[in-house]
């Protein structure tokens, strides 16, 4: 069994692990994700490809400030709170509790752990960001104009 990527953060005063899904959930996340927030991003930006949202990186990364930047034409408090509490419950956000015990971070505990209402933004924009690595390389693949170079091999 495969273990999913996870990377640790510190946010204000609190450190916290982030969980990358498995492959089909990952999947899944970044579907509703691209169909609620970048679809309408799309619609508000110069670009008319998703892949005219990646930036010219080496890895072909999607240029997520100008993605964020382009949120607030998409997001309002209820779909806000939708994601947060989608984020959370999937179990994207880890937390050491006083007897050493990991847990995942609920809902109900962010204003425990947060003052500022732009720490949970942040926590939840490297939560996304790391469950949406390789989708540049995938919006790539899609959008090439090279036929043929298909990366697909029979075994």
């Amino acid at each position: 069994m495969m273990e999913n990527e996870t990377k640790d953060v510190v946010i204000g005063t609190h450190a916290f692990t982030l969980v990358q899904l498995d492959p089909w959930r990952r999947l899944t996340f970044i579907a509703d994700l691209q169909k609620e927030f970048l679809a309408p991003l799309l619609a508000q930006s110069d670009a008319n490809e998703l892949s005219g949202l990646l930036n010219s990186g080496e890895k072909g990364e999607m240029d997520v400030m100008a993605i964020v930047s382009g949120f607030s034409s998409a997001i309002d408090g209820k779909s806000l709170e939708k994601w947060t509490r989608r984020v959370l419950s999937d179990g994207l956000v880890i937390y050491t509790r006083p007897d050493g015990q990991r847990a995942k971070l609920s809902f109900a505990e962010l204003n425990k752990f947060f003052t500022n209402p732009t720490d949970i933004i942040v926590l939840l924009k490297e939560a996304v960001v790391l469950n949406m690595v390789d989708i540049g390389e995938l919006m790539k693949s899609f959008s090439s104009s090279k036929v043929g170079e298909a990366k697909v091999t029979e075994a």
